[in-house]
């Protein structure tokens, strides 16, 4: 049995001391005694994942699971590889791409074009995996795929307190069971590893359990994080990382 996981940070285990054994794709491969095949990366953008899916032979895998990742991530290939961009552009080499990508996040980019290409990348992972057992799920609380249909948004399920209580009741866990979300996460809001062990519950549950799946929280459903304006808060968000890669003089101000 071998298992497909494909995402960004939160799958690819980042800020664990070792994430090839703790991270919550190990677990759920762990639990089926399946090989873990996770090509996630730290930044992933939806095209990389789903170039992905095109350029690997689906049949080769018993159950795939894709984490969609934030839609102001992008890439783009400088000819001898793909380059991971997103509103902070300070990994790239040549300078003047990283001047073209702050200019295209400050000046041209819109919420409208994310929100399509999330449709767009959606509907052809869908469409890939239509005959595969899989799972599509979100990781920033609606911040992007808002209103898809996905089988549930790790995040907030991970700092749902009613959730991960049953959670951690069914890993053996022995209570009290700590209320504080930052204490299933890492420093920059990872989860850590307990935190990990809850998502690899939620995960296994949602692939062996329609009902579980179906009373996952997931960013479309109307909820406090529905009614934030996520729009603005990318636009802050890309605001405020260009104005401090500016000032570390990695590009010339306008």
């Amino acid at each position: 049995m071998k298992i497909y996981f494909d995402g960004c940070s939160w799958t690819h285990g980042c800020e664990l001391q070792e994430p090839e054994n703790t991270r919550w794709s190990k677990l759920v491969s762990n639990h089926y005694g399946a090989e873990e095949y996770n090509i996630s990366e730290n930044g992933s953008c939806n095209r990389r994942i789903v170039r992905n899916l095109l350029e690997h032979n689906l049949d080769d895998y018993d159950i795939i699971i894709i984490q969609m990742s934030m839609n102001i991530r992008q890439e783009y290939f400088d000819g001898d590889n793909w380059q991971r961009v997103s509103f902070s552009s300070s990994n790239l080499k040549d300078a003047s791409h990283q001047e073209f990508f702050m200019h295209y996040y400050s000046e041209i980019y819109h919420s409208e074009y994310g929100h399509t290409d999330d449709k767009i990348y959606y509907t052809l992972i869908k469409k890939l995996l239509e005959k595969k057992k899989h799972l599509v799920v979100s990781i920033d609380r609606g911040k992007s795929q808002s209103k898809l249909p996905l089988d549930m948004d790790l995040s907030l399920m991970l700092d749902d307190s009613m959730k991960r209580r049953d959670a951690l009741k069914s890993l053996g866990k022995t209570p009290p069971y700590s209320r504080n979300n930052k204490d299933y996460r890492c420093k920059g809001m990872h989860p850590n590893e307990e935190g990990s062990q809850i998502l690899s519950h939620y995960i296994i549950s949602a692939l062996e359990s329609e009902e579980f799946k179906n009373d996952a929280i997931c960013s479309h459903h109307n909820g406090w994080w529905s009614k934030l304006d996520h729009d603005q808060w990318n636009k802050d968000l890309i605001k405020e990382r260009i104005k401090q890669e500016r000032e570390k003089g990695l590009t010339k101000p306008k």
